[in-house]
């Protein structure tokens, strides 16, 4: 979810994961088929549901968050359920992404 969450932050950059001891540079690629209005209508849908939706929580006076919540269900067959969030901010110039749970 961080990686799609970022390349919606980033207008269709993804960036390769660092594992720990790794030392070569994460890998760069493009999403592609997507138009940039595409990607301005998801950004301002999830700058939105910070702002006046389920993630009012998620907000952080002076800074624009986008980002969405959700319910994980557990892998281990008893269906307990826990929330989480996944956003990113400042939403015109994204510096940070990130992933609760």
């Amino acid at each position: 979810m961080l990686l799609a969450y970022s390349a919606i932050a980033t207008r269709g950059q993804v960036f390769g994961l660092i594992m720990p001891g790794q030392h070569k540079a994460p890998s760069l690629e493009r999403v592609v088929g997507l138009r940039k209005s595409t990607f301005a209508v998801l950004s301002q849908g999830l700058h939105d549901c910070v702002e006046k939706g389920s993630c009012r929580a998620a907000a952080v006076p002076g800074v624009s968050v986008a980002g969405k919540t959700g319910t994980g269900t557990a892998l281990d067959g008893s269906r307990m359920t826990h929330a989480w969030f996944v956003g990113y901010a400042p939403v015109d110039a994204p510096e940070v992404a990130l992933v609760i749970s």
